[in-house]
């Protein structure tokens, strides 16, 4: 049963468009309404409030106002035409590692379609990111905006390369390769026993 759930979190995250990530400080600059630059000046809740709160009841964890966040994004990516599924995960590192923290919305039919866990880059911080960067060879998650890119197999099995879509935020991820994959050290079992 496992191995399935983590085959299918691999499917559906292929067919994802956008991944936009929080910290603990709150959005990272841009996730408010735009890439950075564009961010509201007064941090308010962004205006698709009614829709994430619908998104948001729908996990056990998942504040309303990060899925709004998240949606602002992906609406500023969908008219750059940077997206054209209606498909959005939002992973939380407000929560541990332990938690299922990546959410993968139909917007199509505003419904929950997968939450798993996910883990950080191995210098972000071990049950909670709390150090994120760009540069090549930190071995840590970056923050902000990403879309989808190609899927391979690699030393994890079944992979998907991420691109960043903020200039100084994420935008060497591609390069960096950071990249989305199974891994057992992120299974309820493992977690269990471990944790």
């Amino acid at each position: 049963m496992k191995k399935k759930v983590i085959t299918l979190a691999a499917l559906l995250l292929a067919s994802c468009m956008l991944i936009t990530a929080c910290s603990s400080k709150g959005p990272v600059s841009g996730t408010a309404s735009g890439p950075a630059g564009t961010t509201r000046a007064d941090n308010t809740v962004p205006a698709e409030t009614s829709r994430a709160d619908i998104l948001a009841k729908q996990t056990k964890n998942l504040s309303p106002k990060i899925v709004g966040y998240g949606l602002n994004a992906f609406e500023y990516a969908k008219k750059r035409g940077e997206t054209k599924k209606n498909i959005l995960t939002i992973v939380d590192f407000t929560q541990p590692s332990t938690n299922k923290r990546l959410y993968v919305f139909d917007l199509n039919n505003n419904k929950l379609l997968l939450s798993a866990h996910v883990a950080q880059g191995k210098f972000s911080g071990l049950y909670y990111a709390t150090h994120f960067s760009n540069k090549a060879g930190s071995r840590e998650s970056s923050l902000g905006v990403f879309t989808t890119g190609d899927i391979y197999n690699g030393e994890h099995g079944r992979s998907m390369r991420i691109i960043g879509l903020e200039k100084g935020i994420n935008d060497k991820a591609y390069q960096r390769s950071v990249v989305v994959h199974q891994a057992a050290y992120m299974t309820d079992r493992f977690i269990k026993e471990h944790h």
